[in-house]
């Protein structure tokens, strides 16, 4: 079991890992995250066990945290929560940051995250339909993958519509001058307004659409294994 103070120093290096991965990407050395945390590296590995390790350790931490204030969001609606997170979305900067760099660059660890947050938002949105917040689904399954991949595709969508410039000094540093990331987050709070109406209201008025994709789709063969037959609302 592990000491206050053992917790206490993996804790500071982990969230020195995860400023500076969001920061200058993933390549950075592990050494300069020690100087960061004020710890040498054989520390960093004590702890962590390798690079990978603490990556690993990083990606725990940001995905819980975000999906924590999703699923706090989604089980009450307490307008004084969301005026609290309207109020302060630059603290999403940083993790958002993380998020985009884990997405961007690819591989196994972004694959990782995509699947682990698809079965955390299908957990958090059941949560919601449970407590009268979030409408029932069809496909509970289906409707999770694609929320997670719009949200995580427009987080994309809004960094590379940004004014940040390319690329990484070959040493893992950024070349970036200042917040390469906090417009995505000023344009997530310009959105939220068109957001919320869409989630609230719906945008199709007909639901014939939706009745022939339905019958469309009980017929055609399946691509996936969440094939659903028409059920009307």
């Amino acid at each position: 079991m592990r000491s206050v103070e053992e917790l206490s120093t993996r804790s500071r290096i982990r969230d020195a890992a995860v400023s500076r991965f969001a920061r200058d990407g993933f390549r950075v050395p592990l050494r300069v995250i020690a100087a960061d945390a004020g710890v040498s590296p054989a520390l960093v590995i004590h702890h962590f066990g390798s690079k990978d390790g603490l990556r690993a350790a990083c990606d725990e931490h940001v995905l819980e945290h975000s999906l924590m204030l999703k699923s706090g969001v989604v089980e009450n609606t307490d307008p004084a929560l969301l005026r609290s997170l309207l109020g302060n979305l630059r603290v999403f900067d940083e993790p958002v940051a993380y998020l985009l760099r884990a997405l961007l660059d690819g591989g196994e660890a972004a694959r990782s995250i995509l699947e682990r947050t698809v079965a955390a938002v299908e957990t958090y949105l059941e949560a919601g339909v449970a407590s009268g917040v979030i409408r029932p689904s069809r496909d509970p399954a289906g409707r999770a993958r694609y929320l997670t991949y719009m949200s995580l595709g427009l987080l994309v969508t809004a960094f590379l519509a940004g004014p940040r410039t390319d690329g990484d000094d070959d040493d893992g540093a950024a070349s970036d001058e200042g917040d390469p990331y906090g417009h995505v987050t000023e344009l997530l709070a310009s959105l939220t307004l068109p957001h919320l109406e869409v989630m609230t209201h719906g945008l199709i008025a007909d639901p014939e659409l939706l009745h022939t994709a339905e019958d469309w789709a009980a017929t055609a063969t399946p691509t996936t294994p969440n094939r659903r037959t028409r059920r009307d609302p």
